[in-house]
C-alpha cells in the first residue's frame, strides 16, 4: 500500500511538470520538443519585461464584503461617536433637570419664608443626570414647629411636578441648632449649594 502511494505521488508530480512545460512552451510560442533551452535561456527576459504591478488592478465586490480592520474601525468610531452624543444628551438633560428644580426650590424657599421659617439654604446632590437630591436645612426650633407640618405636603406636590421618567427629585429637610456643619454635607454628596443672592 505505501509503494502504490509513493507512485502516485510522482505520477502526480510528473503531470504538475509536463503541465508547467507546456504552459511555458504556449508563453514562448514555440513548439514544446524546442522549448527546454528557451526557457532557461529567455525566463529572466519574461519576468524582468512584464511590469506585474501594472497589472493588478482593485476590484469591487458587489456583496460589500469589508474586511476585518474595516469592520473594527468602523465599530471604534461609532462606538466614540455614540458616546459623544449620549453625553451631550445627558448633560443637556442634567442642565433641564437642574434649572427645573431650581425653580422648585426657589418656591420652596419662599413658601417656607410665607411660614416664618427663615435662613434656610438648599444643598444639592446629583446622583445620576436624571436623579437628584435636595437637602433643606432648617432651624431646629423651626423644624419642630406644628406649622412645619403642612410643609411636607407642599413638597410633595413639587416632587409630582417635577418627577418624570426623565428627572427625578427628592426633597429632604435637616435641622441644626445654631449653623450647619458644611464638613458633613460634603461628605454625604452634597457639595454644592442654591445661591439665593
Amino acid at each position: 500500500m505505501l509503494h502504490n502511494c509513493n507512485i502516485d505521488r510522482v505520477i502526480k508530480r510528473v503531470y504538475v511538470l509536463v503541465a508547467y512545460f507546456f504552459t511555458a512552451c504556449k508563453l514562448l510560442k514555440k513548439k514544446h520538443y524546442f522549448c527546454a533551452p528557451l526557457i532557461k535561456r529567455n525566463m529572466s527576459t519574461i519576468t524582468t519585461s512584464t511590469n506585474f504591478s501594472e497589472k493588478w488592478k482593485v476590484e469591487t465586490s458587489q456583496q460589500k464584503l469589508f474586511t476585518g480592520d474595516q469592520v473594527i474601525d468602523a465599530y471604534l468610531t461609532g462606538k466614540r461617536e455614540g458616546l459623544q452624543i449620549a453625553q451631550k444628551v445627558f448633560l443637556d438633560q442634567l442642565k433641564n433637570n437642574l434649572d427645573k428644580s431650581g425653580e422648585k426650590v426657589t418656591d420652596l424657599l419662599h413658601h417656607l419664608n410665607a411660614r416664618d421659617i427663615h435662613n434656610n439654604e438648599a444643598f444639592l446632590k446629583i446622583n445620576s443626570w436624571n436623579y437628584l437630591t435636595i437637602l433643606i436645612s432648617v432651624k431646629e426650633e423651626d423644624f419642630f414647629k406644628e406649622s412645619f407640618l403642612p410643609v411636607y405636603d407642599f413638597v410633595e406636590e413639587l416632587e409630582e411636578d417635577l418627577n418624570t421618567d426623565t428627572c427625578t427629585v427628592n426633597f429632604s429637610f435637616v435641622d441644626y441648632q445654631e449653623e450647619i456643619n458644611d464638613y458633613v454635607l460634603h461628605c454625604d454628596g452634597f457639595v454644592l449649594k442654591l445661591n439665593t443672592d
